[in-house]
């Protein structure tokens, strides 16, 4: 019997074949709404493929997405439109756990009694003794030194600002103005 698994908007590829994996059923449908994220990419659809082919499972992917029926036309994998038919025909099933009660009798009731008298241990405000030390102290040990090689990294020659290297020849560069000289103004 196929089993049906519908899913969120923004559910990730990882939590879609995890699905998958604790699928029991080898025929299993999953339901994307519009512009599930799943569906915007091939590559996630192809890992889903992959995946389904590894564990033998066969998967019908349902939507109402025209761009992310096409992409997974193309991953190969079938693909069916969603309708109102295909919701009253498909069986539901939820994988949820199964959560028992705890019984009656290990709850204790607390109706005005202190709960804190048991909570705790009686001696942790006392001045208790230290218990006593089972390993011996031990010596002090020198570290051993080790010797280790650095090697210079930076070039022989520093690379020019320019795309060209430097080749010895002399630079083109604005010599910068003497600071001691004021320029003179002469006025007629």
């Amino acid at each position: 019997m196929p089993q049906t698994f519908y899913i969120e908007n923004d559910e990730e590829i990882i939590s879609v074949i995890g699905r998958l994996r604790r699928s029991s059923s080898e025929e299993n449908y999953f339901v994307f709404p519009k512009r599930a994220l799943v569906l915007q990419s091939i590559v996630n659809l192809r890992l889903f493929q992959r995946e389904a082919e590894k564990l033998g499972k066969r998967i019908v992917i349902v939507t109402q997405d025209e761009a992310g029926m096409l992409l997974a036309e193309k991953a190969g994998l079938t693909a069916e439109r969603y309708t109102d038919d295909f919701s009253r025909a498909a069986e539901h099933i939820e994988l949820t756990p199964e959560v028992t009660p705890a019984p009656l009798s290990t709850i204790k009731p607390t109706f005005g009694g202190l709960r804190s008298q048991d909570i705790g241990s009686s001696d942790f405000y006392g001045g208790g003794t230290k218990p006593p030390m089972s390993v011996p102290p031990r010596a002090p040990v020198a570290p051993a030194t080790r010797t280790l090689r650095i090697r210079n990294a930076t070039p022989e020659r520093p690379p020019s600002l320019n795309s060209k290297r430097f080749d010895g020849a002399p630079s083109m560069q604005a010599k910068p103005a003497p600071q001691g000289l004021r320029p003179q103004i002469v006025l007629p």
